[in-house]
């Protein structure tokens, strides 16, 4: 006996023979509506109209009780299976004399998706493989995904309206979230040239957010697909043209992601092309200052930062957007103070962040430090120690500004020593800056520390835990002696010979009663921003010049 509760075997037997019935019906029905000639066919009374009322009905019956057991019986026992039946049933070719019929494509529009319902209703719970393992079969010993895919190409079949080109755009998408092992099969049918084919023609844009977005998981998935693709360049043809802020944010996570997975991509096919380069960042420029949503602008400064943290592993090979942020005016435009939202400053705030990590020359350091003296005043602002701006910011906010100051403090003795005649005469004002940034940077944790990285104006990469042996990283005062000699050969010793550093983020994995590398390094890092903060902004407390007010003027 089936352990469900409220389902006895009679009953079940019952929703079989229904099931049954139904699919019978729909079968006739269905393939009486698709014959090349009715009069040759089969005769069958039920209208199309009529039929589409079966597909209402197999849902209905699948969805009155979700257990496993049932679905399986319901789903899979009958033979053929309700699934594969449906599966035929799209198989058949449209009859000319049926295109443009709104009955028979709202028929085949409830086919698709009930299909689509059943692969739902079947891969919902990951614990039940059975279910899912049944429907991936079904799909892959068909011919399905090419059906779908016939429907979404430019050159499209003749019945395929923008309904029905939904319904299966729709079903791909599920496909591909839900049941994984189907995407070789996908890949097999040239769904990656062919979703980016259907998304740059088509007019539809309910098929365009489901064809971006399979995109997106196909990109996570099997990121090589993309490569041979011109997917930068036609990406920001269609960012500029498009409508659906969901298939810009896609299409810009999809640039990240395939930047992230195939680092060539970028630092060859866009950072050395001398037209797609600009191009690629004037959109991002364009976004970053006129877009105010909050998941446009997290797509947008993912590709941002991807770009940064690629240019930055080249240590100043290559740094044609590094450098461009720089020297036109990126930083204060990141730090432009308006009337943006928290969690919008914060994202640029950020972003600004990566941009000073991605500094990883002596060259490149010296193009921020000319930087700095620009936006200095821009990052003070929004800092405010006296408790009218940063203090109400958000802890992430705060925290991100403190790490843009104190890194910048880190890579340049030129950077503090400017700082430190910029502010000498605001002693008071000083002790506030000082207190608030420390209070900030004490509240960083290790795993955010543990993605910071300092490479200096000599060339030095001050955190990387592996340059220093025999450091007891327990012993906090062993840690600031170590720190303030380093800032001692900073400021007196000549450069290093330029190093191809490698960043990676430290294991948090450690053996009992020892410190993890993830916690070394942010110890290390921590001890390093924090001497630079203090090492700057110590106050004699007697204003230079007999004291020009509380605070600087451009506050």
């Amino acid at each position: 006996p089936l352990a469900m509760s409220g389902y006895g075997n009679t009953r079940l037997d019952e929703e079989i023979t229904c099931l049954k019935t139904i699919a019978q019906c729909l079968e006739s029905s269905y393939r009486y509506h698709s014959s090349p000639n009715p009069l040759h066919a089969m005769p069958n009374t039920t209208t199309v109209e009529e039929t589409c009322e079966f597909f209402e009905l197999i849902v209905s019956l699948l969805s009155a009780d979700n257990n496993p057991q049932r679905l399986n019986i319901l789903v899979f026992d009958l033979q053929p299976s309700i699934l594969s039946l449906l599966i035929s049933l799209l198989e058949l070719p449209t009859p000319s004399y049926q295109r443009g019929n709104p009955a028979y494509t709202e028929c085949k529009v409830l086919c698709v998706q009930t299909v689509t319902k059943i692969i739902s209703m079947c891969t919902e719970d990951a614990t039940v493989q059975t279910l899912g393992d049944k429907c991936v079969a079904a799909v892959a010993h068909s011919s399905f995904i090419h059906t779908a895919m016939a429907h979404l190409t430019p050159d499209a079949l003749p019945d395929s309206n923008e309904a029905i080109r939904v319904s299966f755009a729709e079903c791909l998408f599920v496909l591909v979230m839900r049941a994984e092992p189907l995407i070789p099969v996908l890949i097999q049918e040239g769904a990656a040239p062919a979703m980016f084919d259907c998304l740059f023609s088509d007019p539809a844009v309910m098929v365009r957010n489901y064809v971006c977005a399979i995109m997106r998981v196909l990109a996570e998935k099997v990121p090589e697909q993309f490569v041979p693709l011109p997917i930068v360049e036609r990406s920001l043809a269609q960012i500029k043209a498009e409508h659906s802020k969901y298939v810009v944010i896609l299409l810009f996570e999809t640039m990240a992601i395939l930047f992230y997975a195939c680092p060539q991509m970028y630092l060859q096919a866009v950072h050395d092309d001398r037209r797609l380069l600009p191009e690629l960042s004037l959109v991002i420029q364009t976004f970053l200052s006129g877009n105010t949503n909050h998941d446009v602008l997290t797509a947008v400064t993912k590709v941002l930062e991807a770009m940064l943290l690629l240019e930055g592993s080249t240590c100043g090979q290559k740094h044609n957007y590094t450098i461009q942020l720089l020297t036109q005016g990126g930083p204060k435009a990141l730090l432009q103070r308006d009337q943006t939202p928290d969690d919008i400053r914060h994202l640029k705030v950020k972003s600004l962040r990566k941009l000073i990590q991605a500094c990883t020359s002596a060259g490149l350091n010296e193009e921020l430090h000319d930087a700095y003296t620009h936006f200095f005043p821009s990052l003070s602002l929004l800092i405010n120690a006296d408790g009218s701006g940063a203090d109400k910011a958000s802890p992430e906010l705060r925290s991100e500004l403190a790490l843009c100051f104190a890194l910048i403090l880190a890579k340049n003795p030129k950077s503090r020593e400017y700082t430190r005649q910029t502010v000498a005469a605001y002693p008071v004002w000083i002790g506030q800056l000082r207190q608030h940034l420390l209070a900030a940077i004490d509240e960083l944790s290790p795993p955010m520390l543990n993605g910071v990285y300092i490479v200096d104006s000599r060339d030095v990469y001050l955190n990387n835990i592996h340059s220093h042996h025999g450091v007891n990283w327990t012993d906090r005062m062993g840690l600031a002696q170590l720190v303030s000699q380093m800032m001692h050969d900073q400021e007196k010793l000549p450069r290093v010979p330029p190093a191809q550093h490698t960043f990676m983020e430290e294991s948090m994995n450690a053996l009992p009663g020892q410190l993890s590398d993830m916690d070394r390094k942010a110890r290390l890092t921590h001890t390093v921003l924090s001497h630079v903060i203090h090492a700057t902004l110590a106050s004699s407390g007697v204003p230079l010049g007999g004291g020009q007010g509380i605070k600087p003027p451009f506050l």
